[in-house]
């Protein structure tokens, strides 16, 4: 686990140096932290408050990055009706772009992590990353201001709202999926969970894609709705669901 405050190589990859390294160190801080610390569960049984960990700087990040990033499509992309940017903004600040980001600024190895959250691989969990990625964001603003955090944002996104414009992906495999088979078969897949294995705060889904009776994806993940489009990703990839005269088939 990340012990010392050695973010050089961060900083270098963020473009900007904190002047408040408190405030850099609180945006590290993932919650798991403050779960396992000594004497912080007798604290909060007196009603004493809890260190602060980058829940708060998340929510601020998070509004940041929804205005920079509903800017620049509006004012780059005129073509765009109101669903297609709505559509383009929901692709850029979901959780697997946010944490492709960090990856990008190598931000995992920086985190500051509890034990359990540690061995299980938090540093590489997707909704961990994008949520640390919103709390930079947020701290970045507070240090340096927000034309400071809007500049970083862009600098990573811009390239990414090119590619999803020009190639059209406004629309997530869910979406894409629901829309063919309304088309095609005039019905509406389901999803069904089938199971969840493991903590609560680790929780991974298991769910079925249906059409009718039929199983026609199956996906799984950290959450409801990313193991739903995930299914939804196995159906369109599988293909032969549809059969020659449009009914589903195995």
């Amino acid at each position: 686990m990340a012990q010392e405050m050695d973010t050089q190589a961060l900083e270098a990859a963020v473009g900007h140096v904190f002047a408040d390294r408190d405030l850099l160190r609180l945006a590290l801080t993932h919650r798991s932290t403050v779960a396992e610390a000594h004497g912080h569960r007798k604290a909060r049984e007196a009603g004493g408050a809890l260190p602060p960990t980058n829940e708060r700087l998340e929510f601020l990040g998070d509004a940041i990055l929804a205005y920079v990033t509903a800017d620049y499509l509006y004012r780059t992309f005129p073509q765009l009706t109101e669903g297609e940017l709505t559509a383009a903004r929901a692709a850029l600040v979901k959780a697997p772009t946010l944490a492709g980001f960090a990856h990008q600024i190598a931000l995992g190895p920086h985190l500051f992590l509890g034990k359990g959250e540690e061995m299980t691989g938090g540093r590489e969990r997707e909704t961990l990353l994008a949520s640390a990625f919103e709390a930079l964001v947020g701290a970045l603003s507070l240090d340096g201001g927000f034309a400071v955090a809007a500049d970083f944002v862009l600098r990573l996104m811009i390239p990414k709202a090119q590619e999803i414009v020009t190639q059209r992906r406004f629309k997530d495999d869910k979406s894409i999926f629901q829309e063919l088979v309304q088309a095609r078969l005039g019905k509406t897949p389901v999803y069904v969970v089938v199971s969840a294995d493991g903590p609560a705060h680790q929780r991974i889904y298991t769910v079925e894609a249906r059409v009718g009776d039929l199983v026609v994806g199956r996906g799984s993940g950290p959450s409801k709705q990313r193991a739903e489009l995930e299914a939804a990703r196995a159906a369109l990839a599988q293909g032969g669901w549809l059969s020659a005269d449009g009914t589903p088939t195995d």
